[in-house]
């Protein structure tokens, strides 16, 4: 018969472990917080910069892109099509 008892089982860890702590802190001063952070993203502001832009002109484009196609849908549809159809359709 054996002796060995294994002992109390230790707090449980895992990936997992650390999600389920106290809430994150609030920032107590905003501006500070905000010059601190642009201060440490210095040396990529001009790519950030770029980023930011490049987003701004796709969002653009994007909107524009419905308005686009439903103007050459009507083209197509009037142009093409609208002379072989029965006058009212």
């Amino acid at each position: 018969m054996s002796t060995h008892r294994p002992g109390a089982a230790g707090p449980r860890g895992g990936p997992m472990a650390g999600m389920f702590g106290a809430p994150p802190a609030k920032t107590k001063d905003f501006k500070t917080s905000l010059k601190r952070l642009l201060s440490e993203l210095g040396p990529e502001r001009k790519v950030l910069s770029l980023v930011l832009s490049l987003i701004t002109v796709s969002v653009v484009i994007g909107s524009f892109g419905p308005k686009i196609l439903g103007r050459a849908t009507n083209y197509i549809f009037y142009g093409f099509l609208g002379h072989q159809l029965p006058a009212g359709v």
